[in-house]
């Protein structure tokens, strides 16, 4: 072929590709490929993986297709091409040499029919799930289910360090826009942050080898001093765990060895003819304390961590960006796990000689509230006794303390012998002075302590923080060891760790999918929580609002209900869990008549058909919420249409609940069944009553949060991971830039690099299914309490109307006869099983603990107050006024500016007249790890929404796909009508 190669350079990288397809229309694919070692046989093979697929293969009808090997060696590289791509790949897909069909994206194969389709026809059914997912290689672990296997967090980590930084706030003279000057959105630096402190706190639990230990660093360097201090921690620790003291037997341990026949953790029977049966006395290497009575194959795993945990409040969002910068002083390899360039979960820093690392951890990711309120719901300060013997002392320290930050703007001011006035501790980021009686704390202390300067208050802020840090942090693990004998100082997040604390007490088995198929099919039936706007304006007409109520009009009552914990009702039903196969012959099923709560459930993947002699009763909100671009949107957003739907992968009990409703299924494509149980209940239950036995508002929330964090792990998505290294040699940087995934550098420091990499290859080894399911069943729950209950029992879809839905909850204008005086009675009386009425005043009528806290139950989100007016302009952005409250949502700028500068009337007049409402904020931003406190001015309010269609009158909204039997009219913006 004489192909056109103008415009393109030379060496042609990957994003010139395109270029080459548009100039000689054709589609070209591009492979990589990669020396993998496996890790149990250590055996190197090569791999290959799918560096670019086409996106032009159907744009121009028939095209000629390449296929090309990129090929790599040092700074040399070259495209070779692929004359078979099955036959270069095989080997890596199967022993079996014959043909299959295969797919260029994925390396899916197909090489016999199957339920009366050929292998090609699955192939095509296969593609078009495939389209939708980036292209990647597909990996597998060797383990066949998820289950509880990692017995080494069985132990106590021996050490943890708790840290905190403090900085100087420099004023930013420059030539930004300033808010006097420019109109519309704009961002502006106020302040650069500087670390002036750095504490770090090992806490031991070994004393006698080494003790708990306290560091304070101050001044320019404080940080390179710090980061000195945690190398001579790791090395210590790295010596400590050398140490091999002998078992040391009392001799009742000693009787019950001898008479255990099977291991204490995993319950083999002991036996000789296996080795790893064989049974050891399990002791701690530290100390000599026996532990356990195990086979050799447990006491094998039973090793001590390779690390020591550092924990950080706030770590992703503040301090990294100080301490990251550090990391390229000292030699040693950088470890990342990263959200982004600037926002990590953790890091990790392996100092040249020595096997323990550094690992810095984000406690908030752990105890997601601020210092604070977590001191606040604390009592147990055994840290701080230790670090503050004095009664006195440790009562003044017992909270969170305040500071100047904003006033300490030089190094100077850190010099001044008097604590500041009050004015000095007022922040931009609060939007609010500090309270007369905090600022007398602050008097109190510095007075209390001998303050001699800002610098020593700025020690004994950073000391308190830290040993208030250590106490909160070891009180969540002391408790997670008592409830769930696991230490989550192995962990990086508290999803992570209570998932895995799930399967130990569940001791469930979650099958892990690996046909790519059945992997696609359940990830394209994913889909978040459904959030519209509905109705946008509405006005009560209610007795019990006096000064609003007109007796000749009807009565209209505004509710706002929340369900009690949505999720946690969800994964208290059957769940799926294993036993994943295709259903033959789908006409075999029965659809309605599937038992809910069977052993087996299926999810279905269908075409329905939406009658439009639906649309009027479903027009509030329609079944099967699709996630798709909105007219005119470059953005999939998740809406609720009136659309017939294609492909539609859903759980069957919600197609169900829908084809009860009305609609119709034109055509079932493919149908998985699994098998279902309440596996998670127990767990579910088990917190739930620890929760409502427990005294401590820190427990409390514990066992809140045990729950919820579960619902969070079955939801993580492996491909959303990114692949971020942070390099300290050009030696290291060069290897990433040469390589063909190689995306973008970022340069932070002169001897720090991060470098992000496309991803080659994602290993599958989380149960997706679970999260599904969850996410289906709070939906069917939502259109059950709307369709089934709320709306027949409060007068039918003509006397309820839908204002607002969020994820758990709705905002209802319910019309109810003049002679109702009371929304709260109507629903005492017709709907007294699904009210939860506990948090009202107990002098209120409605007043019953009968519901209290109950999983799936409606709760009045107002507490009986009634609501006088509602006002919404899309998603998560509305208000609500009752009695001389407020409620207001505006995404995307922050709670305190909102509470501030937003009112209620500022919805009202962009709803009449269409006008923008701004709002100015300050927070703490980053860029290439520079900290700074940044002014924004940003849209706040705004009138358009294009999850539905807005009518003439500004209101009234129609979902897309409506072709009811309403005549309307869509409202148009003065531009339009020019």
């Amino acid at each position: 072929h004489n192909y056109d190669f103008s415009s393109i350079q030379f060496p042609v990288t990957l994003r010139d590709v395109s270029v080459f397809e548009k100039r000689n229309h054709v589609s070209v694919n591009v492979y990589g490929i990669e020396q993998v070692q496996d890790k149990e046989t250590k055996d190197i093979k090569d791999v290959v993986y799918p560096l670019r697929i086409s996106p032009v293969v159907n744009e121009f009808g028939t095209l000629t297709h390449i296929n090309l090997l990129y090929l790599q060696q040092g700074d040399n590289t070259h495209y070779c091409y692929i004359r078979n791509l099955f036959s270069l790949v095989h080997t890596q897909l199967s022993k079996h040499k014959f043909r299959h069909e295969m797919c260029n994206r994925c390396f899916k194969t197909y090489h016999v029919d199957c339920a009366g389709k050929s292998a090609l026809d699955r192939l095509r059914e296969h593609e078009e799930f495939c389209v939708k997912f980036p292209p990647i290689k597909y990996e597998f672990p060797k383990a066949e289910v998820v289950e509880f296997d990692r017995i080494q967090h069985l132990l106590e980590v021996p050490f943890a360090a708790f840290a905190d930084i403090e900085c100087l706030l420099k004023d930013i003279t420059s030539s930004q826009p300033s808010a006097t000057t420019v109109t519309g959105s704009w961002t502006r630096d106020k302040n650069v942050h500087t670390p002036t402190c750095a504490g770090l706190y090992l806490k031991s639990n070994y004393p006698q080898l080494l003790d708990s230990n306290l560091s304070i660093f101050e001044g320019d360097s404080c940080l390179d001093h710090f980061m000195e201090e945690v190398k001579k921690i790791c090395f210590k620790v790295e010596k400590l765990y050398r140490i091999n003291k002998g078992i040391v037997w009392t001799p009742s341990e000693y009787e019950k060895h001898q008479a255990a026949t099977c291991c204490e953790l995993c319950h083999v029977e002991f036996g000789n003819t296996d080795s790893l049966k064989t049974k050891i006395a399990d002791h701690d290497h530290l100390n000599g304390r026996k532990r356990y009575t195990l086979c050799q194959g447990c006491n094998l795993k039973l090793k001590l961590p390779n690390f020591v945990p550092i924990y950080l409040h706030n770590l992703s969002g503040y301090d990294a960006h100080f301490i990251v910068k550090k990391l390229g002083i000292h030699e040693g390899d950088i470890e990342v796990l990263a959200k982004s360039s600037e926002n990590y979960i953790s890091f990790s820093k392996q100092f040249e000689g020595c096997k323990v690392k550094a690992r810095f951890l984000d406690s908030y990711r752990f105890l997601p509230d601020s210092l604070a309120k977590l001191v606040e719901n604390s009592t147990d300060f055994p840290e701080m006794s230790r670090i503050f013997p004095n009664d006195e002392d440790r009562a003044l320290l017992l909270r969170k303390g305040v500071y100047p930050y904003q006033y300490i703007g030089n190094w100077e001011v850190l010099e001044e012998t008097e604590l500041p006035p009050r004015d000095a501790f007022n922040s931009d980021l609060t939007e609010e002075p500090i309270t007369e009686g905090d600022y007398a704390h602050a008097k109190k202390v510095w007075n209390h302590f001998g303050i001699k300067n800002l610098m020593g208050y700025t020690r004994l802020y950073l000391t308190s923080d830290i040993i208030l840090l250590a106490d909160l942090f070891q009180n969540y693990r002391k408790l997670s060891l008592q409830q769930y004998g696991i230490d989550p100082a192995w962990h990086y997040t508290s999803p992570g760790f209570f998932w895995e604390a799930m399967l130990k007490m569940t001791g469930v088995k979650l099958e892990i999918i690996k046909d790519i198929d059945m992997l696609q099919f359940i990830e394209s039936g994913i889909r978040g929580g459904i959030t519209n706007c509905i109705k946008r304006h509405a006005i009560a007409n209610n007795p019990l609002i006096p000064e609003r109520y007109d007796s000749q009009k009807p009565h209209n009552f505004i509710m706002y209900v929340d369900v009690n914990n949505l999720y946690g009702w969800s994964m208290s039903n059957p769940l799926p869990y294993g036993g994943f196969q295709w259903v033959e012959d789908v006409s075999s099923l029965d659809l309605l008549n599937l038992p809910p709560n069977g052993e087996l459930g299926w999810i279905y993947d269908v075409d329905i058909s939406y009658p439009a002699s639906l649309h009027d009763a479903h027009s509030n909100l329609p079944f099967f919420p699709e996630s798709m671009k909105p007219p005119g949107s470059r953005v999939n957003k998740l809406l609720t249409t009136l659309y017939d739907k294609t492909h539609y992968v859903t759980h069957f009990v919600n197609l169900q609940q829908g084809i009860k409703a009305g609609l119709i299924i034109s055509k079932i494509h493919r149908v998985l069944q699994f098998k279902q149980s309440k596996w998670l209940e127990p767990y579910m239950n088990y917190n739930t009553n620890l929760r409502a036995q427990s005294s401590s508002a820190f427990d409390k929330d514990y066992y809140k949060l045990a729950n919820n964090s579960v619902f969070g792990r079955s939801m993580m998505n492996k491909r959303n991971f990114k692949d971020f290294k942070l390099v300290t040699t050009e030696e290291k940087l060069m290897k990433y830039v040469n390589q063909p995934n190689f995306n973008d550098r970022f340069i932070f420091a002169e001897n720090l690099i991060g470098v992000h990499m496309d991803r080659k290859r994602v290993l599958f080894d989380m149960p997706i299914y679970v999260g599904f399911a969850i996410l289906e069943l709070s939906k069917s729950w939502m259109y059950h309490l709307f369709y089934d209950r709320l709306r027949p029992s409060l007068g039918g879809r003509e006397n309820v109307d839908l204002c607002y839905m969020d994820t758990d909850a709705f905002i209802l204008d319910i019309k109810v006869p003049n002679t109702a005086s009371d929304i709260y009675d109507e629903l005492q009386k017709l709907l007294p099983d699904l009210m939860d009425f506990s948090d009202y005043p107990s002098t209120h009528k409605c007043f019953s603990s009968v519901n209290k806290k109950v999983v799936g139950k409606l709760k009045d989100e107002t507490l009986s107050i009634p609501i006088a007016e509602f006002a919404g302009l899309r998603a998560k952005l509305y208000g609500i006024k009752f009695g001389s409250k407020s409620i207001i949502k505006a995404k995307g700028v922050k709670k305190v500016s909102v509470k501030k500068n937003i009112k209620f009337q500022d919805f009202l007049d962009t709803l009449s007249n269409q006008n923008l409402v701004y709002c100015n904020f300050h927070k703490i931003s980053s860029k290439l790890h520079r900290v700074a406190t940044t002014e924004h001015r940003k849209v706040a309010l705004s009138f358009f929404d294009d999850k539905r269609q807005i009518l003439e009158d500004r209101v009234h909204t129609l979902p897309h796909g409506y072709n009811g039997g309403k005549e309307y009219t869509l409202f148009k913006a003065p531009s339009e009508n020019m």
